[in-house]
Parts: C-alpha cells; structure tokens; sequence
C-alpha cells in the first residue's frame, strides 16, 4: 500500500517514475524502492497524519517531460486511491486524493497556476523551526506601497515579528529571518471576523523589532506579534488580493509558521559572473592575481604529502569556521550548530554555491578529525576526498580567485540616501555589491558603506535598529530593485571593500540613476500560466496545431510542467561567453565592440524573463523589449550567438571546461589565450598545477576500521579477579576465558586485554550482514535507475542521489532502533562495502584476451589526451598487456618493456589502459616524423577488430556476469585506468558517526608486517630470536619505499609505507593490519610469541611480537607482529588483530 507516514525525521513520501517504460515499450511508471524525505515543511505542520495518507510525488524524464504521464487517475492496484495533481515544487508534482486535493487546492483557489508557481512554499525546508501558533496569534497587514503604513517600515515581502514569537520559530532576537506562512480559512471554526476569509500562504523576511511592537498596543496592553507586509502573500491573484485581504488587524487561531533560517554572514568567492568577464586582463592582474598565486604555492607544497593534505584539509575548513563565527559575532560551536544542514530545496537559480558539496565537505572534515592516527590515509575514500578538495581548490582558483567576498541577507531602509548601503560587517568607505545572477557588468554597483552608528540622517530609533541586527546589509529599497533586480524574500547580496580590488573597482559604475552601461533591465512582463495565449509565430500555430490566442495552457499538468522548463543556464553562459569574447587578428575592433554589446543587452533582457519562469508564463524568446531595443530576434538570438562565438572561438574554452569533473585532476584549464577570463589560470594556477598521485590501497585492506562482529571475547585466565570484580559473565574454555561481546567498553574501560574469537557473531551474520548485502544490491539498483533518468544533468543527478541517501538513513533508524543494532549494523554495511575487487581475477582474464592483441599504430584525429583538455590528432601505439621473455630469460610486460625504450629515446606521451581492451595507448604529443614512419610501417596495417569489447565478461562472487575491467598488469601502475575499484562510499553516507566513533576510539594494537625476509630490506638476515632482541626498546618509524627508477619492481612498489627500525628498511604493512601513515614514529618492545613455537630465519609461519614501550606509550602493552615472508604480500591475516587498547594517539608522533 503506498501511504506517506509522518515520522520524526519528516514526510516519507512514495515516490513514481511516471515515464517508466517497461521491455515492451510501454509507458507502465513504477514506484521507487525508497520514498523521499521532506523535514521541517509548512505542509506537514498544516494537516494531521492521516489526512495526508495518500500524498505522493510523481517524477517525469526531466530531459523531455510529458504532461500527459501526470494521468489524473494514477493509483496503486493494493489501494485504489484515486489521485490527481495537486502542487508542484520544482521537478517533483505532488498527488494525493481528492479529499487532499481540495484541502489545499483552497490555498490556491483565486489562480489555479499558483499551486505550480508557489507549491514550493508548502515543502520548503524550514530548519530553524517550524511553529503552530494556536493561541490566538495577532497579525497586522500591511502595504509597503502605501504611505499610510510608512511607520511600520516594511518592505517588497519584508515584515516585522516579536522577539518572542521569533523564539519559538528558532530564531535569535538580534538576527532577521527568511520565513513560510500557512493561514487556512477552515481553522477558523467560530466564524470570527477578525480572521482572513480566504486561505493563503506567505513568505519573505522578518525583523524582530519589539519597540515598534510595543508602540502598536491597544489600551489593554495587546499588541501585534506579527506584521505582515501584503507583498508577502502568495497564492492569491493579485488583483483580487486588495479585496480578499484587506489591510488591518487580524486575530487567528491557528496559523503556521516556518523559519528557514536565520540571518548571518556568508562567504563566496570572486567568481567569473563577479569579476572574470567584465574588467580588463591587467585589472584582474593586479587585484586577483597575486592572491590566487600564493595560494597555488601552497597548494603546490602539500599536494604529494597526505598528511599535510590531511592537516590542510582540516585546517582550512577551520579557518573558515572561525573568520564565520567572528563575522557573525557567535562562538566557534555556536557557529556551526547555525550552519545549514540541508540543500535548498527550491527553484532558484543556481549562484555557483552548492549545500549539497557543503554538506559532503563537512562530512570529510568530520572523519579527518575523528582520524587521529591516520589510520584512513591511503584509503580509496581518503584519496578520493584528498583529490576531489584538491582539484576543487585549484579549480575555484582558475575560474573564481582566492579573494573572498561575504553575502547577508538584504533589509530595506527607506531612509537611506540612495547609493549607500549600511553593512556593519564590511569596513566604513567605497564598497562593490552585487547579486546573482548578475545580468551584466550594470549588476555590479559601487556603494558608500556608512555603519549604523554613523548615519546621521537616520532617525535614531531606526540606527538603533540598524545597528542590533546581525547578518544583514540595509539597501534603499529602489537600489535593490533597479541595480540587482532584488527584493526582501530572503535574497543575500555579496560584497567587498573596494579598497581589496581598487583596479577593478574603477571599472565599476556608482549606484546612481542614469548610469547603465547596457541600458537598464526593466521588471519583466508577467502573464500568469491561465492567461497564456499563442501567438501568430508559434510553431505550434504555424504547424496548424493551435490558433493564434487559443490558450497555451488548459490543465493543472500542462502548467506544472511548463513551468518547470527553462533556459536560464544558457542564457547565462551566453552572457559570459559574449562577454568574454576578443577581437580576431584583423576584424574591425569598434564593430566587434558594438555587436558585443548590442548582444549583452538582449541576452539580459532574456535573461530577466528567464530568471522569473516558475511566476511567468513568458520566456526570453516571448521578450518584446529586446527587438525594440536592440533590433535582435529573441527566436534566433542563442542560434546568432553561438554562431559568433564560434567565430571568436577562445572565449567558450573557460565555459565548456569549467565545470568539467577531470578539470584539475587530469588536466589544467586550457589558458593560452588572450581574453581576460583565462588571466588567474594562465598567470597564477597552470604554472604550479601537477597531478596530484597518492598512493592508494585497495578497499578491503581497511575491514579492520569496523572489523566484523566476533562470536565472543577471549581474555586470559588471569584476569579471572577483575573481570568478577567488574561483574562482566564468563565461560571457561581451558586456559581461555570467553566474555559476550557487549561487555567490550566494560573490558576495555576497565583495561582488561582482549582479542575477539576466530568465529563471527552468527545472528549478526544471519541479520546486519545480510540486510547490509542486501542493502548494496538495492543501492545499485537505485542508482542506475535515477543515472538513467537524470542523464547529463549532474546537479539533479546529486540531489536524487542525495534524497536516496536520506531515504535509506531513515530507513535504518527504523531498522536498527537503538545505539547498539545501529553499531552493528554499521560494521555490517561496512563489511560489506570493504569487500575485495576481485581485480585479480579480471587481470587474469585480460592477459589471456591480450595474447590474442596485436601491436598496432595509427594517426587518430581529435583524440582525448588525459592530460589535456583540447582534443588534438595525435599517433597511438596500442600494446597489449601480453608477457615477453627478455634476453636473459626475465619474464616482464611488454608495456614496460615498450616504456623503458621510449622513456631512453626521450619521447613523450600519454600512457592510458584502452576503455575496452587489455592494452596499453601511448599518445605521443610530439612524435619525430621518422620514428612515426617506422612505427607505421611495422605496426599500421595492424589492427583487434577481431575481438568484440562487449563479449568480454567476467563472473563476479554473486555469479552473475559483469563486464570485464581493464586492469593494468600489477607492476604496470604507471598504466592511467579509466576503470577504477571501488570505495565503499555508501557506508560513509550513512554511517558517518560510527566510523567517526570508531576512528577517533581506536588504538592499534596489533600490526603485521611482511617482506622481513626480502633481500632489500636491511633485516633480511636478522634473527629476531636472538636474546639482543628480548625486551629491547626500539624505534620504530613509517617511511615510504624510495626504490631507484632501475628497479624491476619500480612502477610496483615506489612510494609503498614502510616500517623502519632505527631509520632502517624492515618490512611493509600486511594488507589485514591497521596502516599507520608516513611519518608516524613510536617505541615498542620486543618479545617471543605466545604460541611459543620455535623462531628460525627459516621458518615461513614465524611471528615477531613488538610490544608498545610503557614508558614511550603509558600504560599500554599490545603487540606488532611481524611475518618474515617473501616478496609477495600476505594474501590472508596470519592473526586476527586484537581490540584490546594499545597504542594511544598522543603518544604517536606525526609530522
């Protein structure tokens, strides 16, 4: 039955893929295996459990949706419920039956279009807290364009609330906040008239102001604790608004009201829209170049060292935390329990800041802390994380700088003089703002920033005001409006002194009438989506489809749809293009100028109809005003600057690689160009920009982070008194004592050694195990299924991903309801999820496919190096991973064979495992013409057209088969793959606070070390049994493998962690044993082992015990085994690592 359930996190709402079409092609829409969360909405707060039983959100292909799937009778065949559309909220369309249905269809009752233009409203997340006023809460309404309520100074939806009311929504007394409003006529039960006779839904800002509050009071001392601005209001035709709602006082019984949050100092960086396309190469020289050079020398010094990195990484988030919490005049902890939690969850243009990659960054941060030891560095998650914050960082310096603006959160002040802003967290003098998206350079204003205290033509009792709240900048409301197309909802300018970018800043035009650069951006038509007419040059009406002024829309569905299509994107990319664009060598540099700017003044005027497409029915190709004022066709506009861009081709490079994932991780921006935008990538970033290659391990050499859980404890007989003086049960078995395991903290708090028994926890294997088998399996499922309907959409992609996610952390606290099943079920997931890849065995089926490959050589045109971003025609010499025997018998790979030769004749290339054969492609850049003769001549009429790439399957562990992974021979890791293992991520996801928990609580106490006995360690030919070693105290180090680049094993084993003894070689880390990180040092002791079996040089099965010095250590006594085996590493654990407490973190000494 599908039923949405009302639970502490939120809505659990069923979730159908109405474009779902089964094998025989027919359009059959399936639901979801998970539901989606909605938290801390107006909606849930609105109805009871029950009345929203049947709610359900319906998803289309977002890349060709289709009103027609939003069918009026979708049901489920276990209920029946008929549903139809009721809202919409971006790209998901809420149904529910037609009880529901009319419920809040009376929200929208005046304009059927405002459920699809304000639905977003009803789902809005409101984080800060969500309140039911159900005693008699008092509001004002007012109008703002009204002289009579000047007093009350609100604004464009800026209103007024009581510090305590404000309270109970979760905001501070000294912090504006973003608000949501649900005022439903049915709770009006006794017919009052001091109530609304219509429903409605309201948002904006809101101001704590008590004094003003207090002035309002009636002679029985009641004052309003709300004052509403009737710009506020939503859902309501506006023509009819003056009618329904008249201004005045109001008493409701029962409301709801919603925080989304409170006001506070953000940051964001200079970005391409800010300052990349709009002012010269030397200004942008000058202001931002220094700044992003410095940082790349950082950048450039840790990027090979993981623990610099990791140190970094923490560091830096920090510094941020703390300059915030100044900013915001907050404590540090206070600071980052106000930060977000959520990803917006509305329709608004995107401004480049991304909460769900926050989110994640916060969720790094969280492990590298909980990390003391290190213990994760090496780790395929860590190394994903180190590159990805890598490649982030020197992207946001290629493209935006490193000089850092801040954002607030705009409140009107009509007592303002025009061109002054009051922002108390910027420095008094000139500053710039602006606010996303920024239509063109006009968008950019420079302001006189004068602090509260210091206006003098403010009254005092509004300076009083001014200077109180945090978080917030004052705007004279008609420079919002006509500078930044802005208003009081919630928007957040961002700013900077302009003394921080003073060349800059004379490019840019003070905030006074008259001067526009590209002529000013007028508000846009609006015409609601129940009023749209075709017009004469529709194709539609041409095609004979539909008459000229024939409604466009006549359903709920065809609205919702409609309205959830757009171009903003484009044109703003168009924009930056154009903007960026150069003269060619020779063209006419004053035509160049004047059609560059004849451009930007249509694409703003699209633009400016673009940004408004959830509240109007018009777009950019129905704007009237660009013919008028620029003699341009709106139809063929993008088609005429794609074309001309073209011509000037250079300036689309920035934005067709900017947002390129392998930007910075494989290839640097292409820069080698004149036009101003490339200045901070060419100057300040390429020339310190290097791949960043971290030694990376593979997943299942980390089960021991959350090991499995053991069928019982073992402790030694001796320990008989403690554990019955602690009053921890026991079972003898011989010498051994067997302890349950939830006594676990109890032994370890009570310093009891321990180590878990050989056998698993049947029940755990039997439940937590096997949900968290089953749990992947689902997981992969899901996420082809949402890969598939958000195709090349990136953004939506990681927001579905992202709802999944929250659907499954549900789900588990569900499952698994107390601390303890949730611990275990996070050792389970993460079992699971760390198992091995198994590469092996596709290694093994790619060499034998390889003997069958020939050596080939051809010229291929526009072939995509990894290292460069610009594809270019380029020879490649094929080889397959095949084994050739060398002149003195050696057996090698011929790929390395090939490498050694080409690296003596001092050849460059690119050397990439194929995408679906087993062999190896050098792309040679600069190929001499008669080697390239040569190599044609033997190897150009060659060719593997005989192997078909989609017959190469492997069977995997669950016996299915899977395609085969292109795996580089073991000692050819110089070999880039485009296949890469897996990492576990989803145990991450959602077991965060366990890993965290179990990270920042470990302590090593057992780890085996391999390759003793191999000849080019120093102590391959020590006998640790000798009584020299008998509770000796050594030092013992983390090094890493520096072999020369002649070595056989070179490409192997460069860069390996090493444990040395006294700064010398002893062995490398067994792939089972915690893995300390380069640079780690700390004392041990040495003794026999407990089996006491006899210790010879000879005897593969030896174990070398190292005890932790008590005096280097504190009151610590674990063991680090040593296996002297040969040069392969161990492929199974000699000894299952102990739990028992060893060595502590701060006695370990890091770099």
């Amino acid at each position: 039955m599908v039923t949405t359930t009302v639970t502490e996190e939120g809505l659990k709402i069923p979730v159908f893929d109405a474009a779902y079409t089964d094998a025989k092609g027919r359009n059959v829409g399936q639901f979801y295996n998970n539901p989606e969360i909605l938290r801390h909405s107006i909606l849930q707060a609105m109805f009871e459990p029950e009345e929203l039983q049947s709610l359900m959100i319906v998803k289309l292909d977002k890349s060709n949706p289709d009103p027609r799937q939003l069918r009026a009778s979708i049901h489920d065949p276990e209920d029946s419920i008929k549903r139809r559309m009721i809202f919409q909220s971006g790209n998901s369309y809420y149904f529910g039956d037609e009880t529901l249905a009319k419920k809040i269809g009376d929200l929208f009752i005046t304009e059927k279009d405002t459920a699809c233009r304000y639905g977003s409203l009803l789902v809005s997340t409101c984080m800060s807290g969500v309140s039911e006023c159900d005693t008699n809460l008092r509001v004002k309404i007012v109008d703002f364009t009204d002289p009579q309520y000047a007093q009350y100074r609100t604004g464009d939806c800026h209103g007024v609330i009581s510090s305590e009311l404000l309270k109970s929504i979760g905001g501070e007394k000294n912090r504006a906040s973003q608000f949501r409003f649900a005022w439903l006529r049915s709770w009006n039960a006794e017919n009052s008239e001091s109530t609304p006779q219509v429903s409605f839904l309201a948002k904006g800002t809101l101001r704590p102001d008590d004094h003003l509050l207090h002035s309002l009071a009636d002679s029985e001392g009641n004052q309003p604790q709300l004052i509403l601005d009737r710009s506020s209001i939503k859902g309501i035709n506006k023509k009819q608004l003056k009618d329904l709602i008249p201004c005045g006082d109001y008493e409701l019984p029962k409301a709801i009201l919603g925080n989304r949050k409170n006001s506070q100092i953000g940051i964001t960086q200079t970005s391409w829209q800010s300052t990349g396309v709009w002012f010269d190469e030397e200004a942008q020289r000058q202001d931002l170049v220094p700044a992003a050079k410095a940082e790349s020398q950082r950048l450039s010094a840790l990027q090979r060292d993981p623990m610099k990195l990791r140190q970094a990484m923490i560091e830096d988030h920090d510094r941020r935390e703390t300059f915030l919490a100044r900013l915001n005049e907050r404590k540090i902890q206070e600071q980052q329990d106000k930060l977000p939690r959520n990803c917006d969850d509305e329709m608004t243009v995107d401004h480049e800041d991304n909460s769900e990659e926050q989110k994640r960054e916060r969720q790094d941060i969280q492990m590298l802390k909980a990390d003391k030891l290190g213990l994760m560095i090496g780790s395929p998650e860590f190394t994903n994380m180190a590159q990805r914050w890598l490649a982030s960082k020197w992207r946001n310096l290629a493209t935006r700088g490193a000089l850092a603006m801040t954002s607030a959160m705009a409140l009107p002040c009509e007592d303002l003089p025009r061109g002054i802003v009051c922002a108390n967290h910027l420095e008094q003098g000139d500053c710039i703002q602006g606010r996303f998206p920024i239509l063109n350079k006009d968008g950019l204003r420079q302001y006189q920033n004068i602090h509260a205290k210091n206006l003098e033509n403010v009254p005092e009792e509004i300076r009083t005001v001014m200077a109180k709240i945090k978080g917030v900048i004052w705007f004279h409301p008609k420079d919002l409006e006509r500078f930044h197309q802005g208003d009081f909802d919630g928007d957040e300018p961002f700013g900077i002194e302009s003394i921080k970018i003073p060349h800059i800043a004379q490019q840019i035009l003070p905030a006074q009438e008259g001067l526009f650069d590209f002529g000013e951006v007028i508000q846009a038509e609006k015409v609601p989506y129940t009023q749209a007419r075709y017009r004469e040059d529709d194709s539609e009406v041409l095609e004979g489809k539909a008459k000229a002024g024939d409604r466009k829309f006549t359903t709920l569905e065809q609205i919702g749809v409609a309205s959830s299509q757009n171009e903003v994107g484009l044109v703003a990319l168009a924009i930056g293009k154009v903007a960026a664009a150069l003269p060619n060598s020779g063209e006419d540099e004053k035509l160049f100028l004047k059609q560059q700017k004849r451009f930007i003044s249509a694409l703003s005027i699209m633009e400016q109809y673009e940004v408004d497409y959830q509240k109007n029915s018009l777009r950019g190709k129905d704007a009237k005003e660009v013919k008028a004022k620029t003699g341009l066709n709106p139809d063929t506009l993008l088609e005429k600057v794609d074309e001309w861009c073209e011509k000037h081709k250079s300036c689309t490079y920035f934005f067709q690689y900017k947002g390129d994932d392998r930007l910075y991780k494989q290839f640097p921006l292409p820069a080698d160009f004149p036009n101003a935008v490339y200045v901070l990538a060419k100057e300040a970033v390429n020339p310190y920009w290097e791949q960043t290659r971290l030694v990376c391990r593979n997943r299942d050499e980390f089960q021991h982070i959350l090991p499995p859980i053991p069928a019982y404890l073992i402790v030694s007989k001796e320990h008989r008194k403690q554990l019955d003086a602690a009053k921890i049960e026991y079972e003898k078995e011989g010498s051994q004592l067997h302890i349950p395991y939830p006594y676990k903290d109890t032994l370890i708090n009570n310093k009891i050694e321990y180590r878990p028994s050989p056998e698993n926890d049947l029940n755990w294997e039997e439940n937590e195990l096997q949900w968290a088998k089953d749990l992947v399996q689902r997981f992969q499922e899901d996420k082809t299924i949402i890969y598939e309907r958000t195709g090349n959409d990136i953004k939506m992609r990681k927001e579905e991903i992202g709802k999944l996610y929250d659907s499954y952390r549900v789900e588990i606290d569900e499952i698994w309801d107390t601390p303890e099943r949730k611990t275990r079920a996070a050792h389970a997931l993460f079992q699971a999820t760390h198992t091995c890849d198994n590469l092996s065995k596709h290694r093994t089926v790619g060499q034998k496919v390889a003997e069958e490959l020939e050596i080939t050589f051809s010229l291929q045109e526009d072939y995509e190096l990894l290292h460069e971003a610009l594809p270019r025609d380029v020879y490649v010499l094929q080889v397959p991973f095949k084994k050739v025997k060398t002149q003195d018998g050696r057996s090698i790979d011929l790929p390395n064979q090939w490498k050694d030769s080409l690296d003596r004749k001092g050849i460059e290339y690119e050397a990439s495992a194929h995408h679906e054969l087993p062999l190896v492609e050098f792309a040679f850049k600069d190929l001499p013409q008669s080697m390239a003769a040569k190599l044609d001549a033997k190897y150009g009429d060659n060719s593997n057209h005989h192997i078909d790439p989609d017959a190469l399957k492997v069977t995997n562990y669950s016996g299915n088969e899977t395609r085969l992974l292109i795996v580089p021979p073991v000692d050819c890791r110089w070999i880039e793959s485009h296949d890469k293992a897996g990492r576990g991520a989803l145990v991450y996801k959602l077991f965060m606070d366990e890993i965290c928990h179990a990270l920042s609580n470990y302590q090593v106490n057992q780890i085996e070390v391999v390759n003793v006995k191999h000849p080019d360690n120093d102590y391959s030919q020590e006998d640790f049994c000798k009584s020299k070693w008998k509770d000796r105290t050594v030092t013992l180090q983390v090094g890493t493998l520096d072999l020369p680049p002649t070595h056989e094993k070179y490409y192997r084993f460069q860069g390996t962690p090493i444990i040395q003894l006294d700064g010398k070689k002893l062995g490398t880390f067994s792939p089972d044993s915690p893995k300390l990180p380069p640079g780690t040092t700390f004392e041990a002791t040495i003794t026999l082992n407990q089996t006491g079996r006899s210790l010879t040089n000879n005897d593969k099965r030896n174990f070398l015990q190292i005890a932790p010095s008590t005096s280097s250590l504190g009151t610590t006594n674990g063991q680090l085994t040593c296996n002297p085996t040969g040069i392969a590493l161990s492929e199974t654990s000699l000894s299952a690592p102990c739990l028992k407490p060893t060595f502590t973190p701060e006695r370990f000494k890091f770099p």
